[in-house]
């Protein structure tokens, strides 16, 4: 059974908002194009609220057990500001899939215990 930590971070918001702001503005003859400050205070205004509405997304790799996935947790928190931090594993839905006949899977918070 793998584990991954889901959540949001400064740095992921930061990296959405980089790629979703462009050096200029406006379309054919209005285009204008910004200068280093206003496309800085773009970027900035743009990962705060990203950083605020987004949903949890996939941190890490792969890990093996649960306590490496709390180590990864810990490192997390100390080293950049987050929220929703979680540790979540694949979990069988009981169904399968009707064309590949594998069993479906579903992200499965982890609360210390797999049932």
């Amino acid at each position: 059974m793998m584990f991954l930590v889901f959540g949001v971070t400064r740095d992921v918001a930061k990296k959405t908002a980089l790629k979703k702001c462009t050096l200029v503005e406006g379309f054919g003859k209005n285009m204008i194009q910004l200068t280093q400050e206003q496309y800085e205070k773009k970027v900035d205004d743009l990962t705060q609220n990203l950083y605020k509405s987004m949903k949890p997304v996939k941190l890490s790799y792969s890990l093996s057990s649960p306590t490496r996935a709390k180590e990864f947790l810990k490192l997390v928190q100390q080293q950049v500001e987050c929220r929703d931090l979680t540790i979540r594993y694949r979990k069988p839905t009981g169904k399968f899939n009707p064309k590949t006949k594998k069993p479906m899977m579903a992200m499965t918070v982890y609360k210390g215990e797999i049932l």
